[in-house]
């Protein structure tokens, strides 16, 4: 194995001082491996699960040689191609609630978006699209989707990969988590569950564990440190260990 593909949002690296702090960078250097930070903060799932299929069908000499570690993250986040600067622009839907009360966000969840100023459209625009075009459980629909295909994309071409969650909202195997819908309930059964790092957890919620002061940024900001990183590391490293992927 040559190469790490380390694709995510903000939580793989926002705010650390260095590349080498980061945790797949700490992979990267304990396994000899060159690391293709393919991450950017504000990602939605839809960039994550576009960028990762992109760098598959254009890197194939490599894929035997690569493992990909893919970090979900909330689905209430997507983005939108803007045919006039012929890039996609992300749609943080940065709510905290949990999938189980996004029916009750309502309104709320458009107040609190944060939209691209590269978005050149109204205000009166955002929400009306927001209303009419975004639903919380077919986002829910959309992500499971995005994760089975990637499963089988990656599984076809006989790569290695481990999948986790940034945040709980993707947490499928949650044992708290109440029935949601039918397709969440196909995911049990059909996931590959021996490919993600704590598929019942998240790096948040395993964070929580710790002090806060130790593992993030700040009072008021939940991105983990150094430190953070360091043992997040820890737990991607005994799982890569125990599946001697590597």
């Amino acid at each position: 194995m040559k190469y790490l593909y380390y694709n995510g949002d903000s939580f793989c690296g926002d705010g650390v001082k260095r590349f080498d702090e980061t945790f797949g960078q700490l992979l990267g250097d304990k396994y000899n491996l060159e690391v293709n930070h393919a991450w950017k903060g504000g990602s939605s799932n839809h960039r994550i699960h576009r960028t990762t299929v992109n760098h598959i069908m254009n890197n194939q000499s490599k894929l035997q040689d690569t493992l990909f570690l893919i970090g979900w993250t909330k689905p209430t986040r997507f983005e939108l191609y803007d045919t006039t600067h012929k890039k996609y622009i992300a749609i943080m839907g940065q709510s905290n609630v949990e999938y189980r009360t996004y029916k009750k966000v309502g309104m709320a969840f458009i107040t609190n978006m944060k939209l691209s100023p590269d978005l050149e459209v109204s205000d009166e625009f955002k929400k009306e699209y927001i209303t009419k075009f975004v639903d919380f459980e077919n986002m829910l629909k959309d992500h499971i989707r995005r994760v089975y295909t990637l499963e089988g994309i990656l599984k076809a071409n006989n790569c290695k990969y481990l999948f986790w969650n940034a945040f709980p909202d993707t947490c499928i195997l949650h044992p708290d988590l109440p029935d949601k819908i039918q397709l969440w309930n196909k995911a049990v059964e059909i996931f590959d569950w021996e490919n993600w790092i704590l598929p019942d957890n998240s790096l948040d919620l395993y964070l929580n564990q710790f002090p806060r002061a130790d593992v993030r940024q700040g009072p008021h900001d939940d991105h983990p440190n150094k430190l953070g990183h360091l043992i997040w590391f820890e737990v991607v490293s005994e799982k890569i260990n125990s599946m001697n992927i590597l």
